[in-house]
Protein backbone atom coordinates (compact mmCIF):
# COMPACT_ATOMS: atom_id res chain seq x y z
CA UNK A 1 0.00 0.00 0.00
CA UNK A 2 1.59 3.45 -0.70
CA UNK A 3 1.36 6.18 2.07
CA UNK A 4 0.21 9.02 -0.65
CA UNK A 5 -3.28 10.73 0.22
CA UNK A 6 -5.85 10.08 -2.11
CA UNK A 7 -8.02 13.16 -3.53
CA UNK A 8 -11.63 13.50 -2.35
CA UNK A 9 -13.52 10.75 -2.81
CA UNK A 10 -17.54 10.90 -3.09
CA UNK A 11 -19.22 8.22 -1.88
CA UNK A 12 -23.28 7.77 -2.09
CA UNK A 13 -23.75 5.44 0.60
CA UNK A 14 -21.93 6.78 4.04
CA UNK A 15 -23.37 9.71 3.91
CA UNK A 16 -27.12 8.17 4.24
CA UNK A 17 -25.87 6.07 7.08
CA UNK A 18 -25.47 7.69 11.18
CA UNK A 19 -21.75 8.67 11.04
CA UNK A 20 -20.46 11.95 11.14
CA UNK A 21 -20.18 13.70 7.70
CA UNK A 22 -16.86 15.67 8.12
CA UNK A 23 -14.08 16.33 10.35
CA UNK A 24 -15.90 19.66 11.52
CA UNK A 25 -18.97 17.33 12.59
CA UNK A 26 -19.57 17.99 16.15
CA UNK A 27 -19.81 14.47 18.47
CA UNK A 28 -23.19 12.35 17.59
CA UNK A 29 -25.53 10.69 20.16
CA UNK A 30 -26.72 7.25 20.05
CA UNK A 31 -29.38 6.95 18.13
CA UNK A 32 -32.63 5.89 19.40
CA UNK A 33 -33.45 3.14 17.68
CA UNK A 34 -37.07 0.97 18.62
CA UNK A 35 -36.97 -2.68 17.87
CA UNK A 36 -40.67 -2.79 16.64
CA UNK A 37 -39.60 -0.48 13.67
CA UNK A 38 -36.94 -2.54 12.47
CA UNK A 39 -37.70 -4.38 9.31
CA UNK A 40 -38.63 -8.13 9.99
CA UNK A 41 -37.54 -9.32 6.38
CA UNK A 42 -33.60 -8.99 5.29
CA UNK A 43 -33.40 -6.01 2.76
CA UNK A 44 -33.71 -6.27 -1.02
CA UNK A 45 -31.31 -7.24 -3.07
CA UNK A 46 -31.02 -7.64 -7.35
CA UNK A 47 -32.76 -10.94 -7.85
CA UNK A 48 -29.12 -12.88 -8.75
CA UNK A 49 -28.80 -12.35 -4.83
CA UNK A 50 -30.00 -14.31 -2.02
CA UNK A 51 -28.69 -13.74 1.99
CA UNK A 52 -27.66 -16.32 4.24
CA UNK A 53 -27.09 -16.55 7.47
CA UNK A 54 -23.62 -18.66 7.50
CA UNK A 55 -23.75 -21.13 10.57
CA UNK A 56 -20.09 -21.30 11.69
CA UNK A 57 -21.01 -24.26 13.70
CA UNK A 58 -21.22 -26.59 10.88
CA UNK A 59 -18.19 -27.81 9.45
CA UNK A 60 -19.00 -27.56 6.00
CA UNK A 61 -20.32 -24.10 6.07
CA UNK A 62 -16.93 -23.02 7.83
CA UNK A 63 -14.82 -24.45 5.58
CA UNK A 64 -16.57 -22.99 3.02
CA UNK A 65 -16.08 -19.47 4.19
CA UNK A 66 -12.56 -20.02 4.80
CA UNK A 67 -11.75 -21.05 1.19
CA UNK A 68 -13.97 -17.98 -0.04
CA UNK A 69 -12.18 -15.40 2.10
CA UNK A 70 -8.55 -17.12 0.81
CA UNK A 71 -9.82 -16.72 -2.65
CA UNK A 72 -11.34 -13.30 -2.35
CA UNK A 73 -9.94 -10.73 1.34
CA UNK A 74 -8.03 -8.20 1.62
CA UNK A 75 -4.52 -8.66 0.02
CA UNK A 76 -1.68 -6.28 -1.69
CA UNK A 77 -2.30 -4.12 -4.33
CA UNK A 78 -0.52 -6.40 -7.06
CA UNK A 79 -1.93 -9.63 -6.34
CA UNK A 80 1.43 -11.00 -4.95
CA UNK A 81 -0.07 -12.11 -1.42
CA UNK A 82 -3.11 -11.90 0.38
CA UNK A 83 -4.66 -12.96 3.79
CA UNK A 84 -5.65 -16.44 4.90
CA UNK A 85 -7.44 -17.09 7.69
CA UNK A 86 -7.09 -20.62 8.47
CA UNK A 87 -10.48 -22.53 9.73
CA UNK A 88 -9.46 -22.55 13.39
CA UNK A 89 -9.02 -19.18 13.30
CA UNK A 90 -12.43 -18.35 12.15
CA UNK A 91 -14.18 -20.85 14.28
CA UNK A 92 -12.39 -19.38 17.44
CA UNK A 93 -13.46 -15.30 16.56
CA UNK A 94 -16.81 -15.92 14.82
CA UNK A 95 -17.89 -18.08 18.15
CA UNK A 96 -16.75 -16.38 20.90
CA UNK A 97 -20.18 -15.25 21.05
CA UNK A 98 -23.85 -17.04 21.01
CA UNK A 99 -25.44 -14.25 19.08
CA UNK A 100 -22.93 -13.66 17.19
CA UNK A 101 -23.85 -12.58 13.08
CA UNK A 102 -22.90 -14.28 10.42
CA UNK A 103 -24.39 -12.99 7.20
CA UNK A 104 -23.77 -14.04 3.31
CA UNK A 105 -24.80 -13.57 0.20
CA UNK A 106 -25.17 -16.37 -2.44
CA UNK A 107 -25.52 -16.20 -6.17
CA UNK A 108 -29.36 -17.48 -7.57
CA UNK A 109 -29.68 -18.65 -11.38
CA UNK A 110 -33.47 -19.54 -10.83
CA UNK A 111 -35.46 -15.66 -11.01
CA UNK A 112 -37.39 -15.35 -14.33
CA UNK A 113 -36.64 -11.49 -13.82
CA UNK A 114 -32.71 -12.12 -14.33
CA UNK A 115 -31.63 -9.85 -17.76
CA UNK A 116 -29.05 -10.81 -20.06
CA UNK A 117 -26.81 -8.48 -18.68
CA UNK A 118 -27.37 -10.00 -15.09
CA UNK A 119 -27.03 -13.50 -16.84
CA UNK A 120 -23.61 -12.55 -18.20
CA UNK A 121 -22.50 -10.76 -15.26
CA UNK A 122 -23.06 -14.38 -13.10
CA UNK A 123 -22.04 -16.84 -15.94
CA UNK A 124 -19.01 -17.89 -14.33
CA UNK A 125 -20.85 -18.45 -10.55
CA UNK A 126 -22.78 -21.75 -9.50
CA UNK A 127 -26.03 -21.89 -8.17
CA UNK A 128 -25.43 -20.64 -4.31
CA UNK A 129 -21.90 -19.72 -4.74
CA UNK A 130 -21.04 -17.44 -2.02
CA UNK A 131 -20.44 -13.90 -2.95
CA UNK A 132 -20.44 -11.75 0.12
CA UNK A 133 -19.88 -11.88 3.52
CA UNK A 134 -20.29 -9.56 6.81
CA UNK A 135 -19.52 -10.77 10.34
CA UNK A 136 -20.67 -8.66 14.08
CA UNK A 137 -19.47 -9.77 17.15
CA UNK A 138 -21.03 -8.40 20.45
CA UNK A 139 -18.16 -6.54 22.72
CA UNK A 140 -19.00 -4.23 25.36
CA UNK A 141 -16.98 -1.00 24.62
CA UNK A 142 -16.50 2.44 26.81
CA UNK A 143 -15.51 5.49 25.06
CA UNK A 144 -15.23 8.12 27.75
CA UNK A 145 -18.29 8.43 29.89
CA UNK A 146 -20.32 5.75 27.12
CA UNK A 147 -20.53 2.51 27.49
CA UNK A 148 -22.77 0.24 25.25
CA UNK A 149 -22.56 -3.02 23.35
CA UNK A 150 -21.39 -2.73 19.84
CA UNK A 151 -20.93 -4.71 16.85
CA UNK A 152 -16.95 -5.77 16.10
CA UNK A 153 -17.84 -5.52 12.60
CA UNK A 154 -15.13 -7.40 10.03
CA UNK A 155 -14.33 -9.39 7.23
CA UNK A 156 -16.59 -7.55 4.91
CA UNK A 157 -15.75 -9.17 1.97
CA UNK A 158 -17.35 -9.16 -1.70
CA UNK A 159 -16.20 -11.73 -4.61
CA UNK A 160 -14.00 -10.30 -7.15
CA UNK A 161 -16.03 -10.87 -9.95
CA UNK A 162 -18.84 -8.56 -8.27
CA UNK A 163 -16.55 -5.55 -6.69
CA UNK A 164 -18.33 -3.16 -9.47
CA UNK A 165 -21.76 -4.20 -8.34
CA UNK A 166 -22.05 -1.99 -5.36
CA UNK A 167 -22.87 -5.18 -2.92
CA UNK A 168 -20.84 -4.06 -0.10
CA UNK A 169 -23.96 -1.62 0.78
CA UNK A 170 -26.23 -4.44 1.01
CA UNK A 171 -24.25 -6.21 3.43
CA UNK A 172 -23.63 -3.51 5.74
CA UNK A 173 -27.72 -2.42 5.60
CA UNK A 174 -28.35 -6.27 5.88
CA UNK A 175 -26.26 -6.81 9.72
CA UNK A 176 -27.22 -3.01 10.78
CA UNK A 177 -30.81 -4.45 10.34
CA UNK A 178 -30.20 -7.73 12.22
CA UNK A 179 -28.14 -6.19 14.63
CA UNK A 180 -31.14 -3.28 15.48
CA UNK A 181 -33.31 -6.73 15.71
CA UNK A 182 -30.76 -7.67 18.79
CA UNK A 183 -31.26 -4.49 20.29
CA UNK A 184 -27.38 -3.86 19.46
CA UNK A 185 -26.74 -0.33 18.11
CA UNK A 186 -23.83 0.91 17.64
CA UNK A 187 -20.61 -0.72 16.04
CA UNK A 188 -16.33 -0.49 15.74
CA UNK A 189 -14.98 -1.01 12.47
CA UNK A 190 -11.83 -0.54 10.12
CA UNK A 191 -10.87 0.54 6.93
CA UNK A 192 -8.03 0.92 4.64
CA UNK A 193 -8.82 2.65 1.63
CA UNK A 194 -10.16 5.91 4.09
CA UNK A 195 -6.69 5.49 5.78
CA UNK A 196 -5.70 7.06 2.19
CA UNK A 197 -8.37 9.89 1.55
CA UNK A 198 -7.30 13.47 2.68
CA UNK A 199 -10.63 13.94 3.50
CA UNK A 200 -12.30 10.63 4.09
CA UNK A 201 -15.07 9.26 3.19
CA UNK A 202 -16.05 7.93 6.77
CA UNK A 203 -14.77 9.72 9.40
CA UNK A 204 -11.99 7.91 11.73
CA UNK A 205 -11.36 8.06 15.07
CA UNK A 206 -7.51 7.34 13.97
CA UNK A 207 -5.13 6.37 11.43
CA UNK A 208 -3.15 3.39 12.73
CA UNK A 209 0.23 2.41 10.87
CA UNK A 210 1.87 -1.21 10.68
CA UNK A 211 4.82 -1.91 12.45
CA UNK A 212 6.98 -4.85 11.99
CA UNK A 213 9.47 -6.99 13.74
CA UNK A 214 11.83 -9.41 11.78
CA UNK A 215 11.47 -13.08 13.18
CA UNK A 216 12.77 -15.15 10.16
CA UNK A 217 14.49 -12.03 8.62
CA UNK A 218 15.95 -14.67 5.47
CA UNK A 219 12.57 -15.65 4.82
CA UNK A 220 10.80 -12.59 4.67
CA UNK A 221 13.78 -11.41 2.61
CA UNK A 222 13.17 -14.65 0.14
CA UNK A 223 9.23 -13.63 0.43
CA UNK A 224 9.87 -10.17 -1.01
CA UNK A 225 8.80 -9.18 2.43
CA UNK A 226 11.90 -7.37 3.80
CA UNK A 227 14.96 -6.47 1.96
CA UNK A 228 18.58 -7.68 2.94
CA UNK A 229 21.04 -5.52 2.09
CA UNK A 230 23.04 -6.79 -0.64
CA UNK A 231 26.54 -6.32 1.22
CA UNK A 232 25.51 -8.25 4.48
CA UNK A 233 25.49 -12.21 4.23
CA UNK A 234 22.14 -14.19 5.41
CA UNK A 235 24.24 -14.99 8.97
CA UNK A 236 24.32 -12.18 9.47
CA UNK A 237 21.25 -10.56 8.19
CA UNK A 238 20.08 -13.47 10.95
CA UNK A 239 22.01 -12.31 13.60
CA UNK A 240 20.87 -8.38 13.08
CA UNK A 241 17.47 -9.41 14.01
CA UNK A 242 18.34 -12.21 17.05
CA UNK A 243 15.79 -11.41 19.38
CA UNK A 244 17.66 -9.94 22.97
CA UNK A 245 18.64 -12.09 25.90
CA UNK A 246 16.44 -12.32 28.75
CA UNK A 247 17.16 -12.95 32.16
CA UNK A 248 16.86 -16.67 33.33
CA UNK A 249 14.63 -15.77 36.51
CA UNK A 250 12.52 -13.65 34.22
CA UNK A 251 12.23 -16.36 32.20
CA UNK A 252 10.81 -18.81 34.75
CA UNK A 253 8.24 -16.95 35.90
CA UNK A 254 6.62 -16.50 32.38
CA UNK A 255 4.09 -19.19 31.46
CA UNK A 256 1.13 -19.96 29.45
CA UNK A 257 -2.08 -19.31 31.15
CA UNK A 258 -4.18 -21.34 32.31
CA UNK A 259 -8.39 -21.28 32.82
CA UNK A 260 -7.57 -21.08 36.96
CA UNK A 261 -5.50 -17.76 35.86
CA UNK A 262 -8.88 -15.98 34.54
CA UNK A 263 -10.38 -13.92 37.32
CA UNK A 264 -7.01 -12.50 37.81
CA UNK A 265 -5.91 -12.01 34.51
CA UNK A 266 -9.52 -10.11 33.64
CA UNK A 267 -9.53 -8.39 36.96
CA UNK A 268 -5.49 -7.34 35.69
CA UNK A 269 -6.49 -6.55 32.11
CA UNK A 270 -9.95 -4.53 32.72
CA UNK A 271 -7.92 -2.24 35.76
CA UNK A 272 -5.14 -1.73 32.96
CA UNK A 273 -7.60 -0.34 30.36
CA UNK A 274 -9.36 1.70 32.88
CA UNK A 275 -5.99 3.23 33.64
CA UNK A 276 -4.65 3.82 30.01
CA UNK A 277 -7.14 4.41 27.36
CA UNK A 278 -10.50 6.66 26.58
CA UNK A 279 -11.98 3.91 24.55
CA UNK A 280 -11.76 0.83 26.07
CA UNK A 281 -12.73 -3.16 25.41
CA UNK A 282 -14.89 -5.25 28.35
CA UNK A 283 -15.08 -8.52 28.63
CA UNK A 284 -17.25 -10.74 31.28
CA UNK A 285 -15.73 -13.88 32.39
CA UNK A 286 -17.31 -16.04 30.22
CA UNK A 287 -16.52 -14.44 27.03
CA UNK A 288 -12.85 -13.64 28.44
CA UNK A 289 -12.48 -17.48 28.53
CA UNK A 290 -13.83 -18.35 25.29
CA UNK A 291 -11.29 -15.58 23.83
CA UNK A 292 -8.23 -15.86 25.82
CA UNK A 293 -7.71 -19.91 25.82
CA UNK A 294 -4.74 -21.16 23.78
CA UNK A 295 -5.60 -22.60 20.43
CA UNK A 296 -2.22 -23.30 18.48
CA UNK A 297 -1.60 -21.69 15.42
CA UNK A 298 -4.49 -19.22 16.62
CA UNK A 299 -4.50 -17.60 19.86
CA UNK A 300 -1.77 -17.66 22.76
CA UNK A 301 -1.64 -16.01 25.95
CA UNK A 302 1.01 -16.01 28.50
CA UNK A 303 1.14 -14.82 32.45
CA UNK A 304 3.94 -13.09 34.60
CA UNK A 305 3.81 -14.90 37.66
CA UNK A 306 5.95 -13.12 40.68
CA UNK A 307 5.41 -14.36 44.59
CA UNK A 308 2.02 -16.20 43.41
CA UNK A 309 0.42 -13.15 42.11
CA UNK A 310 -0.05 -12.78 38.09
CA UNK A 311 1.47 -9.07 37.44
CA UNK A 312 1.45 -9.44 33.55
CA UNK A 313 -0.21 -10.69 31.06
CA UNK A 314 -0.07 -10.35 27.31
CA UNK A 315 -0.98 -12.08 24.29
CA UNK A 316 -0.72 -12.81 20.38
CA UNK A 317 -3.06 -14.24 17.23
CA UNK A 318 -1.96 -15.72 14.52
CA UNK A 319 -2.62 -15.67 10.90
CA UNK A 320 -0.94 -16.30 7.62
CA UNK A 321 -0.59 -14.26 4.51
CA UNK A 322 -0.18 -16.53 1.51
CA UNK A 323 2.17 -16.23 -1.03
CA UNK A 324 0.15 -16.09 -4.82
CA UNK A 325 3.89 -15.04 -6.34
CA UNK A 326 4.60 -18.57 -8.42
CA UNK A 327 8.07 -17.89 -7.99
CA UNK A 328 8.00 -17.70 -4.40
CA UNK A 329 4.81 -20.07 -4.14
CA UNK A 330 7.57 -22.89 -4.72
CA UNK A 331 9.48 -22.38 -1.84
CA UNK A 332 6.79 -20.77 0.85
CA UNK A 333 3.12 -21.00 0.44
CA UNK A 334 3.29 -18.44 3.22
CA UNK A 335 4.21 -16.25 5.80
CA UNK A 336 2.91 -16.75 9.21
CA UNK A 337 1.89 -13.41 11.21
CA UNK A 338 1.93 -13.12 14.98
CA UNK A 339 -0.26 -9.91 16.28
CA UNK A 340 -0.14 -8.30 19.67
CA UNK A 341 -3.43 -8.55 20.94
CA UNK A 342 -4.61 -7.41 24.58
CA UNK A 343 -1.54 -6.80 27.27
CA UNK A 344 -1.48 -5.61 31.08
CA UNK A 345 0.91 -5.02 33.63
CA UNK A 346 0.28 -4.67 37.19
CA UNK A 347 0.92 -0.58 38.50
CA UNK A 348 2.91 0.06 41.05
CA UNK A 349 5.55 -2.55 40.88
CA UNK A 350 9.06 -2.68 39.50
CA UNK A 351 9.31 -6.50 38.79
CA UNK A 352 8.42 -6.45 35.40
CA UNK A 353 7.91 -3.69 32.60
CA UNK A 354 5.54 -3.88 28.99
CA UNK A 355 9.06 -4.26 27.02
CA UNK A 356 10.65 -7.13 28.40
CA UNK A 357 6.97 -9.18 28.87
CA UNK A 358 6.48 -8.47 25.12
CA UNK A 359 10.24 -9.64 24.30
CA UNK A 360 9.58 -12.96 25.89
CA UNK A 361 5.96 -12.88 24.05
CA UNK A 362 8.36 -12.28 20.77
CA UNK A 363 10.67 -15.39 21.76
CA UNK A 364 7.01 -17.49 22.32
CA UNK A 365 6.06 -16.57 18.78
CA UNK A 366 9.40 -17.81 17.45
CA UNK A 367 9.36 -21.06 19.14
CA UNK A 368 5.75 -21.47 17.79
CA UNK A 369 7.23 -20.64 13.96
CA UNK A 370 5.77 -17.01 13.52
CA UNK A 371 7.67 -15.37 10.85
CA UNK A 372 6.85 -12.03 11.55
CA UNK A 373 5.55 -9.91 14.96
CA UNK A 374 3.16 -7.23 14.01
CA UNK A 375 1.33 -4.43 15.13
CA UNK A 376 -0.69 -1.41 15.36
CA UNK A 377 0.90 2.19 16.41
CA UNK A 378 -2.43 1.62 19.06
CA UNK A 379 -2.75 1.41 22.60
CA UNK A 380 1.19 1.01 24.46
CA UNK A 381 2.84 -0.09 21.30
CA UNK A 382 4.45 3.04 20.77
CA UNK A 383 6.33 2.84 23.57
CA UNK A 384 7.38 -0.29 22.10
CA UNK A 385 8.31 -0.14 18.48
CA UNK A 386 11.47 1.52 19.03
CA UNK A 387 12.35 -0.65 21.95
CA UNK A 388 11.75 -3.65 20.25
CA UNK A 389 13.57 -3.39 16.47
CA UNK A 390 10.35 -3.01 14.63
CA UNK A 391 10.44 -1.40 11.64
CA UNK A 392 7.34 0.74 10.13
CA UNK A 393 5.33 -1.01 7.63
CA UNK A 394 3.62 0.06 4.36
CA UNK A 395 0.12 -0.72 5.71
CA UNK A 396 -2.62 2.03 7.45
CA UNK A 397 -6.00 1.21 8.66
CA UNK A 398 -8.57 3.16 9.72
CA UNK A 399 -10.59 3.13 13.09
CA UNK A 400 -14.18 4.12 12.62
CA UNK A 401 -17.54 4.29 14.83
CA UNK A 402 -21.22 3.50 13.69
CA UNK A 403 -23.96 5.28 15.63
CA UNK A 404 -21.38 6.00 18.23
CA UNK A 405 -20.58 9.59 20.20
CA UNK A 406 -16.69 9.85 18.62
CA UNK A 407 -15.74 13.31 18.56
CA UNK A 408 -12.59 14.49 17.30
CA UNK A 409 -10.00 11.98 16.42
CA UNK A 410 -8.08 10.25 19.06
CA UNK A 411 -4.74 9.88 20.28
CA UNK A 412 -3.07 6.40 19.91
CA UNK A 413 -2.34 5.51 22.97
CA UNK A 414 -6.29 6.54 23.86
CA UNK A 415 -7.47 3.61 22.05
CA UNK A 416 -7.21 -0.12 23.70
CA UNK A 417 -9.61 -1.87 21.02
CA UNK A 418 -8.01 -4.62 18.95
CA UNK A 419 -9.64 -6.02 16.01
CA UNK A 420 -8.65 -8.93 13.68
Amino acid sequence: MSDKQNPVEEHKFWPTQPVAHDSKSGPRQILDIKKEEVAKKAIPTPVYLKFDTIDYNVQEKLQELTEYLANNYVGDSKGKSRFGYSYEFMHWWLSSQSNNISVGLRVTHTSPDLSEEQKLLIADLKEGELVGYISGVPMTYQYNSLKSVGQSVDFLCVHHALRTQNIAPLLIQEITRRSYKQGIFTAVFTAAFTAKQENPTIPRMLVSQYYHRLLNPVKLAQCKFAQKPHQMSERDFEFHYKLPYVQTTKQKNFRLSTKADSEQILSLLTSYQEQNYKVQQHFDIKLFQKMFRNIENVIQCFVYEFQGKIIGFCSFYVVDTQMLDPEINKYHKFIRNGYFYHYAVAQGQTEIDLQQMMTMLMHEMKKAKVDVCTCLDICKNRELIEKLQMDGGDGRLSYHTFNLDWGTELKHEDLGIVLV
